[in-house]
C-alpha cells in the first residue's frame, strides 16, 4: 500500500534519491542565515521536498498533515532531518519543540505534521534548533523579562503571517495598550490595514500600482515587523498580483510585470514555469529564460534547468553570468562547477558561451539526458556543446578532432578528467 507521500508523487516529480551531504549542509547554512535558527520545515523547503504552495496548503488546511505532501520518500526526508538536527547540535544550538498553528480561515487550529503511529517523525519535524538567548555579558537573558509587550508582538507577527485580519487586529489593540510607544506600530498598523484589504479582488488596471506597492511599500514593511517570517504575508499578495496578470502578454520593457515573476515571488514554481512557456518567444528573452532556469530547478525539473541555462549561456551570457555569480539556481554542484570555470587559467578566460560544453565534461551523464535538440545552432558555444556531446557518447580520433577544432583546451580538459 502506497504512503500518502508516495500517493502525493504519482502527479509530481520525484528528487534524486539521494541529497549529497553538501546540498544539506549548504541549505542548513542558508536556513541558519535566513531564519537566525535551524527549522526543520524551511529545510525541507530548501531542500525541494516540500513545495512552498503545498506547505501553504498544509498551513490553511487543505491536506491533513505535512507528511501527506512530502516529495519523495517521507522517510528518507525525516533521515535528512536527523543528520541536520546533528549538525546543529554540534553548533551548539538548543532544542525547542514548536506547536504549528493553521492559517486563513482555520488560524489558531492547531496542525499535524505526521499520519498517527510516527510519533518519532512528528518530534523531528517539530523541533527547531535555537541560538541560546544571552546578553552582551554572556549571562543568560530573563525570557520573562517585559514578556507583555513581547508576547502581544509576537500574537501579532502570527496572525499576520496567518493571514488573519481580524486576530490582527485584535493583537495590534493588544500591543499598542502594553506599549503605545512600540517602535513597530505604524509598521504594524499598515501591514494589518493591507490585511483587511487583501479578500479584495485586484483590477487588471491596477496591477502595475500594485506591484510598486508590493516591492516598496510593503515588501520591506513585512521585513521590519516579522523578519524571516515576512515570506508568509507577503505570499498571498504576491499571487493575487499573479493572477491579476494572468494572460497579460510579456513586455521586455517591464520584465517584471508578468505574472512568471509574481508567481516566482509566491513562490509557485509550477505555475512560474508554465506562465514562462506560454510566451511564445520566451527562448528569446533573457529575462525569461533566467526566470525558468530558477523555477525549473526550483520545481524539480533539474534537466529542464539546466537546458534554459544553455541557452542563457550560448545567446545571452551577460544575463547568464549574473545568474551563476548570484548563485540563484539551487544548484550546489553546478554553482561550484561555474567557480571553477572561472577559475580556468587561459589567457584570454574562456567565453562563458563555453561553460555548457565545460559542464558536460564535469558531469558525462547529462550528454544523455538532455533534449537531444539542445545545441543545434552556429553559435560558437554550441558547437563546442555538440561536439563534447559527441565525444562523451563515442570516443574515437573524429570525435576528439572535432573537439579539438571547436576549443583546444576543452579536449585537453577532457583528457584530464577521462583518462
Amino acid at each position: 500500500m502506497q504512503t500518502p507521500a508516495e500517493r502525493h508523487l504519482t502527479q509530481q516529480e520525484k528528487p534524486p534519491a539521494q541529497a549529497p551531504a553538501r546540498d544539506i549542509q549548504t541549505s542548513l547554512d542558508r536556513v541558519l542565515t535566513t531564519h537566525g535558527a535551524y527549522v526543520p520545515v524551511e529545510l525541507l523547503l530548501t531542500l525541494g521536498r516540500l513545495r512552498y504552495t503545498d506547505y501553504e496548503a498544509w498551513r490553511s488546511g487543505a491536506c491533513p498533515t505535512l507528511q501527506s505532501v512530502l516529495v519523495g520518500d517521507a522517510r528518507h526526508a525525516v533521515a535528512l532531518l536527523n543528520e541536520a538536527a546533528d549538525w546543529a547540535e554540534a553548533l551548539g544550538l538548543l532544542p525547542e519543540r514548536q506547536v504549528y498553528f493553521g492559517w486563513g480561515e482555520i488560524a489558531g487550529q492547531r496542525l499535524a505534521f505526521c499520519d498517527d503511529g510516527w510519533s518519532d517523525a512528528d518530534a523531528v519535524l517539530a523541533t527547531h534548533y535555537v541560538r541560546p538567548a544571552v546578553s552582551d555579558d554572556g549571562s543568560q537573558l530573563d525570557i520573562f523579562l517585559d514578556s507583555g509587550p513581547v508576547a502581544a508582538l509576537q500574537d501579532l507577527r502570527a496572525a499576520l503571517c496567518a493571514r488573519d485580519p481580524r486576530g490582527a487586529e485584535r493583537s495590534l489593540a493588544n500591543l499598542a495598550s502594553k506599549a503605545p510607544g512600540h517602535r513597530l506600530l505604524p509598521a504594524a498598523a499598515r501591514l494589518t490595514d493591507m490585511l483587511a484589504d487583501l479578500a479584495a479582488p485586484l483590477l487588471p488596471e491596477a496591477t502595475e500600482s500594485e506591484l510598486h506597492t508590493l516591492e516598496h511599500i510593503l515588501l520591506p514593511t513585512a521585513q521590519e515587523v516579522l523578519g524571516s517570517d515576512a515570506r508568509d504575508l507577503l505570499a498571498a499578495f504576491w499571487r493575487r498580483l499573479a493572477d491579476a496578470l494572468a494572460g497579460v502578454p510579456f513586455d521586455p520593457e517591464r520584465p517584471a510585470l508578468h505574472a512568471s515573476y509574481a508567481y516566482s515571488r509566491c513562490p509557485d514554481w509550477r505555475r512560474a514555469v508554465a506562465a514562462v512557456e506560454a510566451v511564445p518567444n520566451h527562448p528569446a528573452e533573457p529575462a525569461l529564460l533566467a526566470r525558468l532556469a530558477v523555477a525549473r530547478r526550483r520545481a524539480g525539473n533539474r534537466n529542464g534547468a539546466i537546458e534554459a541555462l544553455c541557452l542563457l549561456c550560448w545567446h545571452f551570457p551577460t544575463a547568464a553570468e549574473t545568474l551563476l555569480d548570484d548563485a540563484e539556481i539551487p544548484e550546489v554542484t553546478l554553482h561550484q562547477a561555474w567557480i571553477e570555470f572561472r577559475d580556468i587559467d587561459l589567457d584570454p578566460p574562456p567565453e562563458t558561451c563555453l561553460f555548457p560544453a565545460w559542464y558536460l565534461l564535469t558531469e558525462p551523464g547529462l550528454a544523455h539526458t538532455l533534449a537531444s535538440d539542445r545545441g543545434t545552432g552556429d553559435n560558437g558555444g554550441e558547437s563546442a556543446f555538440r561536439a563534447v556531446r559527441r565525444l562523451l557518447d563515442h570516443d574515437c580520433i573524429e570525435a576528439r578532432k572535432a573537439v579539438r577544432a571547436a576549443e583546444p583546451w576543452l579536449l585537453e580538459a577532457y583528457l584530464q578528467l577521462h583518462p
